[in-house]
């Protein structure tokens, strides 16, 4: 699974070596990906590189992960929402309209039943049959 909690299929950031990224994108680098040895401390690189680079936010692999997952879910997720939203108004609209249309086109037919002395009761589970059920 690439993404837990999100619906973020693909990440957005891209990892290339410190010389392509100067060469390729003029210098413009938002994140260092820095590799710690095993034997060495990563509170203290971090807090080293905190102390040493002025305003830079050193953060570990799980609070990286962490700020990243907040910003989906406060960014991405809120027009994903919105998206589902207007598609479930236009289909019941969709769904409202042709029902509709499918009751005007038998409104003789519903009034003669009525004239014949069908009940109300009658007339809407004929509706319900005529526009709800499947061939």
């Amino acid at each position: 699974m690439i993404s837990e909690g999100t619906n973020l299929f693909i990440f957005y950031g891209v990892y290339v070596p410190f010389e392509d990224a100067t060469r390729h994108l003029s210098g413009i680098v938002t994140n260092y990906l820095i590799k710690v040895d095993s034997s060495a401390n990563v509170d203290v690189v971090v807090s080293a590189i905190e102390n040493n680079v002025a305003g830079v936010t050193a953060m570990k692999s799980g609070e990286f992960a962490q700020s990243i997952k907040t910003e989906i879910l406060s960014s991405f997720l809120p027009i994903i929402f919105v998206i589902v939203l207007v598609g479930l108004v236009v289909g019941a609209t969709v769904v409202g309209l042709t029902i509709y249309a499918l009751t005007v086109e038998r409104i003789r037919e519903y009034r003669i039943l009525k004239v014949l002395g069908a009940s109300n009761r009658y007339h809407t589970k004929s509706l319900l049959n005529n526009h709800f059920s499947f061939p």
